[in-house]
């Protein structure tokens, strides 16, 4: 199974703020609510309820494993730069979903969350990057 960033996230968080997997708070029955790449797409405007229907019925019809950002794409509701982006998005949305968790259980502060977020996005390929520990403990 290919690691998703989420997960490279979840490792980088633990490496570099010296957390431990008990330190780390399992998701909710509700984690990840609302981030399926159909409703991001209705709620950033780029598919109509109508669209997001016709290829959910068509989904539940065929049954056949296709998955939504194709479907959108074969049906011409989204381009393939718009599904891309929608995967990245819900990416990015499972990590912060995972450092709230954090947050709201005081393992980390906001200040610490944003500079991880920013550091993550913005630094090599998950695992590869010279994290600054220092500037994260003193933010805090």
């Amino acid at each position: 199974m290919l690691a998703t960033h989420s997960d490279c996230f979840l490792e980088f968080l633990k490496a570099n703020l010296d957390l431990t997997d008990d330190d780390i708070p399992s998701p909710g029955e509700w984690a990840d609510v609302g981030n399926t790449i159909g409703a991001l797409a209705l709620r950033l405007d780029v598919l109509s309820v109508e669209q997001l229907a016709r290829i959910l019925d068509i989904q539940e019809n065929e049954q056949d494993g296709t998955l939504f950002g194709q479907l959108a794409v074969r049906l011409g509701y989204l381009s393939q730069e718009q599904v891309d982006h929608l995967l990245r998005i819900q990416e990015f949305n499972r990590c912060l979903e995972t450092a709230e968790r954090l947050v709201i259980r005081s393992r980390m502060s906001m200040q610490t969350l944003a500079a991880a977020l920013s550091h993550f996005f913005s630094s090599e390929p998950p695992g590869s990057s010279t994290f600054d520990r220092d500037i994260l403990r003193t933010i805090r």
